[in-house]
């Protein structure tokens, strides 16, 4: 299935849609296979899957640097488990897609030609993915082309202009946060071996900052295996960026009813024209406590711990 045919489904109401992993059909060489896995990781549909003809083509039937490469692909699914189950919710309550052509939230149309484009496109409210499909490319260049407002790269963290020309190498494709969103990502440590493990990882948060250097984003909590969150046992976070102040405050406490067992422990700030010297936490009930801020070239990091189910704020002065 073409990217095309996967987004034309989305914008369906059928968001479960992706490729098999690899191809189902033949065998990929080391390259292709490591730039599939890439892609894979956001599309909403993920697997390896091929006709019983093919070769077995499991990752670590490659030699150990494309394994490796397949691997780190797989943990950026991973850490961004937050996000993918916060959109899956969304799009279940909303049927707004997952999947979405480029042009889909833009004020204005800039460029006619991103009406047609048929490679890149948006997972979620926050994420722009450019793929690489073809042998030997390691650079990305024009990802942003017709579109408004202000990018990060997500690796980076580093603002993008224009036609800026990107080195990706093999290590990854291109992946975007839109200005003015919060990406909640999962802190995946080596020992983490499955999206069980992955739910009890701690939190951080990508404070992406739009023009007026706000930003806003949400976060979903079930059990993620029963239909309990139908009986209020599910939690919704808000999570906002204004004035200098992240606040992470619960919505419709009163009426779900489930104990968030995360913490979060970092926050990443990028596009902030504020000279930050120092950060407080202040949660409801105590007094403010200061918290480190390490600086960075690109943006400025927060480290803390706060829980999950818990209203609190970080404070930058």
């Amino acid at each position: 299935m073409t990217i095309p045919q996967m987004l034309s489904l989305s914008l369906c109401g059928i968001s479960n849609v992706g490729g098999d992993v690899g191809g189902f059909a033949g065998n990929p060489e080391p390259e292709l296979a490591v730039r599939w896995y890439q892609l894979g990781t956001f599309m909403p549909f993920f697997r390896g899957h091929s006709e019983t003809t093919s070769k077995r083509r499991e990752p670590w039937l490659y030699e150990k640097k494309y394994c490796d490469l397949i691997k780190e692909a797989i943990k950026e699914r991973y850490r961004l488990l937050p996000y993918w189950y916060s959109s899956f919710e969304e799009h279940c309550r909303t049927a707004v897609p997952l999947l979405r052509p480029i042009w889909f939230d833009q004020k204005n149309i800039v460029d006619e030609a991103n009406m047609d484009e048929q490679e890149r496109f948006l997972v979620g409210d926050g994420l722009l993915v450019v793929p690489i499909l073809a042998r030997g490319v390691n650079t990305i260049k024009g990802a942003l082309k017709g579109l408004e407002g202000r990018w990060y790269d997500l690796h980076s963290k580093k603002e993008m202009f224009g036609d800026e020309e990107i080195s990706t190498g093999l290590e990854r494709i291109g992946c975007f946060v839109k200005g003015g969103h919060i990406i909640p990502t999962f802190d995946i440590k080596s020992y983490t071996k499955s999206s069980k493990d992955a739910k009890e990882s701690n939190i951080h948060l990508y404070v992406a900052a739009d023009e007026q250097e706000k930003a806003q984003g949400k976060l979903y909590f079930d059990d993620g295996e029963s239909f309990d969150y139908k009986k209020g046992e599910c939690a919704r976070k808000n999570i906002t960026f204004t004035q200098d102040t992240l606040t992470w405050k619960a919505v419709d406490a009163e009426t779900c009813d489930y104990s968030v067992k995360n913490r979060v422990t970092k926050i990443m700030l990028a596009g902030m024209s504020g000279k930050f010297k120092n950060a407080y936490l202040v949660e409801e009930g105590k007094s403010k406590q200061k918290v480190q801020v390490i600086k960075s070239n690109n943006y400025l990091a927060v480290e803390f711990v706060a829980m999950a189910d818990k209203n609190w704020k970080i404070v930058l002065e």
